[in-house]
């Protein structure tokens, strides 16, 4: 038998920016925001100061249910920690 692949991300890190409303042509409501994760380095700078390496991914939120996104405007908000789970595209 055949094991099916499955791939999921898991990101845990600072919401950059506040969520923006999209509406789809079919209705649906949809949410994009972005999230960085960093990681302290080795390195420090001039100062001696500690060097983070960060990435930064953009997040869309599809709204499945209603009730659920405006959650999203209410609970995502800049400078806020999530975290989020779902299948990269």
């Amino acid at each position: 038998s055949k094991i099916p692949m499955v791939l999921v991300l898991e990101i845990i890190g600072h919401v950059g920016r506040d969520p923006e409303e999209h509406e789809h042509t079919d209705g649906r409501m949809w949410y994009s925001f972005s999230v960085s994760h960093s990681v302290k380095t080795r390195k420090t700078n001039e100062k001696g100061q500690a060097i983070y390496d960060t990435t930064w991914v953009n997040c869309t939120y599809w709204s499945s249910e209603e009730g659920v996104a405006p959650r999203v405007m209410e609970y995502v908000k800049k400078g806020g920690i999530v975290r989020l789970s779902g299948t990269p595209k």
